[in-house]
């Protein structure tokens, strides 16, 4: 479906005849043909390997992320207030 879904795309991407914006940058442009490709041969490969090993490999990544997305945020946003209230602080004298 997903190999569909991106020829369907790219089908009717040729057939608009879209062309880039003038204010994206070079590399946009020049790789915007094939990130879709890129994408779909990425997830392609996750889907291969999660569909390959055993059913607790897939829990363990999925487990990994869901807490190390929060904690990476958390650890970001302490970094800031901390960077923040040194600032201030400093102001102030």
């Amino acid at each position: 479906m997903i190999e569909l879904r991106r020829r369907i795309h790219e089908m009717r991407a040729a057939e608009s005849g879209w062309e880039p914006p003038a204010e994206w940058a070079a590399w946009e442009k020049e790789w915007y043909g094939s990130y879709d490709a890129d994408v779909c041969a990425l997830v392609g490969a996750v889907q291969a390997f999660l569909m390959s090993s055993r059913p607790g490999v897939g829990v363990g990544i999925v487990a990994a992320v869901a807490v190390s997305v929060p904690t990476t945020a958390f650890v970001l946003v302490s970094g800031l207030l901390h960077a923040s209230q040194s600032l201030l602080s400093n102001l102030q004298h």
